[in-house]
């Protein structure tokens, strides 16, 4: 019996997502230090083995790992992620809050990198002499090389020292985000516009593009297929877009004492609250994972047809 590919990604989806929470789970599990004596410390109690051992019951570490981890998922599941070590306040809560910030910076980056990436790619990959197009690449390929701390620390030095226009601390208002979006977009905007118009470029060269150019077909007939042809690689592309943005929130907020799931996740680490860890860990593996999982099923829905239309062109 065949296997249908929708429910493949599906089972795709959900085993990565557990095979994710089990060595998240792990990591932590194996990590140095009791938790339980850290929590004793952090809610300055009395530390004696009795408390020792209700502290660790109360975690769900008082059994093996098979049997903790197992608490720990049904929780999970249930929608109980715990409380958090340093402040007490539920983990769902905490999570809410940051992921609002986290959300809005990741979104606004994508509404202006993915336009903006498909312009500038197919700009340069549409550009007629090599001695232009090479300078172009170039030019993306630097953009896209520059390290996010550093491409920060430089919008800050200009627009915050220097000219004094807009703010680098904190994220009290939409103006805050400026400089922290500009230097997520940057890379990801440059990387995207160079595959595509390598992409675009190596597809003007196929003999149905031929053909129709020397047909005279009009330039924007020819530009539609152009784009059916990228269909596959450009969902490829946008989640990347997407993925990259959120990968460089983390660093950025960071850098920018943004109050996001970045630094949310980084501070627990350091602090060693880890139900914090583990439930914004298994939050930002969620997100990662529904992501692939839609493009594979956007990829799934899209294969073949760029053939089908590939025929259309020169008949």
């Amino acid at each position: 019996m065949k296997k249908h590919p929708y429910a493949r990604a599906c089972l795709k989806f959900l085993l990565n997502l557990f095979l994710c929470s089990v060595l998240l789970y792990l990591l932590l599990y194996l990590s140095p230090g009791n938790p339980a004596l850290a929590y004793l410390r952090r809610s300055n109690s009395l530390i004696t083995t009795e408390t020792l051992k209700q502290a660790q019951a109360q975690l769900g570490l008082s059994d093996n790992f098979f049997i903790d981890y197992g608490r720990w998922l049904m929780k999970v599941l249930s929608g109980n992620l715990g409380q958090s070590f340093s402040t007490g306040d539920s983990v769902a809560k905490i999570l809410v809050e940051r992921l609002r910030v986290t959300g809005l910076e990741v979104v606004i980056g994508f509404i202006i990198s993915l336009p903006l990436s498909l312009f500038l790619g197919f700009f340069v990959g549409y550009l007629p002499k090599k001695h232009i197009y090479r300078p172009m690449l170039i030019l993306l390929t630097i953009l896209l090389s520059l390290p996010i701390y550093w491409l920060a620390l430089l919008l800050i030095y200009f627009f915050g020292f220097k000219l004094q226009l807009l703010p680098f601390v904190g994220s009290g208002s939409l103006k805050h985000l400026v400089l922290p979006i500009m230097a997520n977009v940057i890379p990801a905007t440059a990387l995207a516009s160079k595959l595509i118009a390598e992409l675009v470029q190596d597809l003007r060269k196929k003999e149905c593009h031929q053909i129709a150019k020397y047909r005279k077909i009009k330039r924007r007939y020819r530009l539609y297929y152009v784009l059916v042809d990228l269909s596959i690689p450009l969902v490829t592309i946008i989640g990347y877009i997407f993925l990259g943005l959120l990968g460089g929130t983390y660093l950025i907020e960071q850098i920018f004492s943004i109050s996001g799931l970045g630094k949310l996740l980084l501070d627990a680490i350091y602090a060693r609250d880890y139900p914090l860890v583990l439930a914004a860990g298994l939050l930002t593996s969620f997100v990662t994972f529904l992501v692939y999982f839609l493009t594979d099923l956007i990829l799934i829905r899209l294969n073949g047809q760029p053939e089908k239309e590939e025929d259309a062109l020169v008949q």
